[in-house]
């Protein structure tokens, strides 16, 4: 099956934004709106070319995309979720040369070759609740579930699927594959590589969750938080009493924010080289109140919409940036995608040029946005912990 590509005709109520530029090399985008629940960008490639992520259709429909940033609307490919399942679809994750893309045609697995323009689902697996694919574009991970029997999957092209026994749900690959990330029974993270399955310290919490590898697979980032039940999914409540997490290959523990009563924060993605962390965080657990953060040694946890103010960044006056879930780059520069609020529009972004170094004496928080917008991300979060619960 070939990509959707959106004719001139319907893309006419797409909102393409040129690259608002700041210093050379920096740059806000704005990702395609094609109108529904909004879009939000899920991964990048190395060099800030290619993004991918979902698009909303309304009624709480989705389809995954994949945009080559360069060719503005004529680069912008919906991936449709297939014939059995014919209503949502995900882009979840992109190799580093953007070549490869990795989502779920409602629950089938896919990848997508954006040389041949073919996407084909991944042979052996006929349900997955996760999917992923490392940056060099040569090993797919994934969670098998339905009516199959419940395990993690590799996937290679020589050596097709290995399923992996004790290890319920894998979501994340180091760049060439030999460190996979996810979880074991009653959403606990853990790491499988060579040394075997370790499960991560979760510090007495109930759950954890592994969202973010470095490149060597020796850093993972998520959150580490206290029982399911107290979960809250509405358009007014989002999250957990969780904290963004840190965890070594060993399974060691680092909390990135202080345990405060009233808040909570999630990492979403690190970067290659494991020094740049992003994703949410927010007070009492309102999903207005949720501001894209990040985090190095250096800063601490800190909005991310204040740092690109102290590094010269503009255009995005008239942004609330929520959340940040995926980095590419190295020092020379970070690209980051996530999605904010953009004139009570939900919207995803891309953020190139990126440095660590700016000076961020304050950071104050955004102002208050409604939840207007919402229902796609909420959506889209609670599909994820409702499938991950249900194995």
């Amino acid at each position: 099956m070939k990509a959707a590509r959106i004719s001139a005709l319907s893309v006419c109520a797409a909102i393409f934004l040129s690259p608002i530029v700041a210093n050379a090399g920096q740059s806000f985008i704005a990702v395609p709106y094609t109108g529904g629940d909004g879009s939000f960008g899920r991964g990048v490639s190395a060099d800030g070319s290619v993004v991918i992520g979902t698009a909303g259709f309304g009624a709480g429909h989705f389809w995954g995309f994949r945009w080559d940033v360069a060719q503005g609307a004529a680069g912008f490919a919906l991936m449709p979720p297939g014939v059995a399942f014919p209503y949502d679809s995900t882009a979840t994750a992109v190799s580093a040369d953007g070549r490869y893309t990795v989502g779920l045609g409602e629950i089938a697995p896919y990848i997508y070759d954006a040389v041949t323009d073919v996407r084909t689902t991944i042979p052996g697996v006929s349900y997955s609740n996760s999917i992923s694919i490392s940056a060099d574009g040569k090993t797919v991970v994934g969670g098998r579930t339905g009516n199959e029997p419940v395990s993690a999957w590799k996937w290679t092209e020589s050596g097709g699927v290995e399923f992996l026994p004790g290890f319920p749900s894998a979501n994340l690959a180091s760049a060439n594959g030999s460190v996979i990330g996810g979880q074991i029974a009653n959403i606990k993270g853990a790491v499988y590589s060579s040394a075997g399955l370790v499960e991560l310290d979760r510090a007495g919490y109930s759950f954890s969750l592994v969202n973010g590898i470095s490149a060597d697979g020796s850093k993972l980032a998520g959150q580490v938080g206290p029982s399911n039940n107290e979960y809250f999914w509405s358009d007014q409540y989002y999250g957990a009493f969780g904290r963004a997490a840190l965890w070594g290959l060993d399974g060691s523990l680092q909390f990135l924010a202080a345990d405060e009563t009233g808040k909570f924060s999630e990492a979403d993605g690190m970067s290659p080289d494991g020094n740049l962390i992003v994703g949410t965080m927010g007070t009492e657990f309102q999903a207005s109140t949720r501001q894209a953060m990040m985090w190095t040694e250096q800063t601490g946890m800190i909005s991310l919409q204040s740092y690109l103010l102290a590094q010269g960044f503009t255009g995005f006056e008239n942004w609330t940036l929520r959340q940040a879930f995926a980095v590419s780059g190295g020092p020379d520069g970070y690209n980051i995608v996530g999605y904010g609020v953009h004139e009570g529009i939900q919207q995803g972004f891309l953020v190139t040029g990126v440095t660590l170094g700016a000076d961020v004496a304050a950071v104050p928080e955004p102002a208050t946005i409604g939840t207007l917008g919402m229902a796609l991300v909420v959506t889209l979060v609670a599909r994820r912990r409702v499938r991950t619960q249900s194995r």
